[in-house]
């Protein structure tokens, strides 16, 4: 879920590198074992932007979930620039 800190300052940074940036702290929380995770690195993580002006990145790899089965999963994130900014739209997972 989007929250009030999920905003971040885009001075001298990509855009990509920035949502990619968000996306990573809206997805580390979620996960019951960070280290456990196989995802690959942020810089790897494909980004689209949309014609609403939206960035949707996408990430793929595996989660350890709370029964201890590594799970595959692909999480979409979607941020918006805004007056300088840049902040978390929506965070979801779109495929278990």
């Amino acid at each position: 879920m989007p929250t009030a800190d999920s905003t971040v300052n885009a001075e001298q940074v990509s855009p990509e590198s920035l949502a990619r940036t968000i996306c990573e702290q809206a997805l580390l929380p979620t996960l019951d074992e960070p280290e456990a995770a196989d995802i690959p690195p942020l810089e790897d993580w494909p980004i689209e932007r949309q014609e609403a002006g939206t960035w949707v990145v996408t990430i793929e790899g595996s989660f350890r979930n709370m029964l201890g089965d590594d799970v595959a999963a692909t999480w979409e994130c979607v941020v918006l620039p805004e007056d300088g900014d840049m902040r978390l739209v929506s965070f979801l997972i779109a495929d278990l």
